[in-house]
């Protein structure tokens, strides 16, 4: 009956424990963060991978290509997950995948493993995007909602732009794999925070009717 009788919106509009949500959107800018660099480094490492390798630089071009094709896929299919599974879920799953596959990526020794690998880390990359948005605009107030999401992008772009940055420096002083396992650890080690810290969508919940006391000790915390 008290979990029946809970609305969502009127709950989330009269949150008097602000903390609790950005406790959330900060999260969610970490997997914004980890998105934004694993996005990105095989950018930074194709020119150094080009040279090693002995290949022509339009040679990576199916690279980038399936990277584009994995993202939207993926964004795609963690959505469909999600409402099967949970938006948490979903998230530290795509977080799981980018990560693991990242990690792996040094481990490739020609164009069409590279290929697959980027093809699995884009998936994730992908999925988690849109994961994070809806799960930030689901505990944030009307009022606040658009400035939490579109700061959810500056920490895509610090991701992005941070790994730039780290590249240029890493990558002549111990070679383009640092880059990868920096991103693979980096997301893993985040996946794992949120296993600990991260809500489920109370919405989520409330509509397949699980957990039940899930649900109170969110609107507890909320209110």
């Amino acid at each position: 009956g008290a979990v029946a009788g809970i609305e969502v919106g009127d709950l989330v509009e009269t949150q008097e424990n602000g903390w609790f949500s950005w406790g959330v959107f900060l999260a969610c800018c970490l997997v914004m963060l980890a998105d934004g660099y694993n996005n990105q480094v095989i950018n930074y490492a194709a020119p150094t991978i080009v040279r090693e390798w002995g290949i022509a630089r339009a040679d990576m071009g199916p690279v980038f290509t399936i990277g584009l094709f994995g993202w939207m896929l993926g964004a795609i299919g963690f959505s469909m997950l999600a409402d099967r599974v949970g938006r948490r879920a979903a998230i530290i799953a795509a977080l799981a995948l980018f990560g693991a596959f990242t990690l792996v990526t040094p481990v490739a020794g020609d164009l069409m493993t590279l290929t697959v690998l980027r093809f699995a880390a884009s998936l994730g990359v992908g999925g988690a995007v849109p994961m994070a948005i809806a799960l930030t605009s689901e505990y944030s107030r009307g009022a606040t909602r658009g400035l939490r999401i579109a700061a959810l992008f500056v920490g895509y772009t610090v991701g992005s732009f941070g790994g730039g940055q780290f590249a240029a420096a890493a990558i002549p002083a111990y070679g383009w794999p640092v880059i990868f396992y920096l991103g693979g650890a980096g997301a893993l080690a985040i996946a794992l925070l949120l296993l600990a810290v991260l809500p489920e969508s109370i919405r989520f919940l409330l509509v397949h009717g699980r957990g039940a006391s899930q649900v109170l000790a969110i609107a507890r915390r909320l209110k």
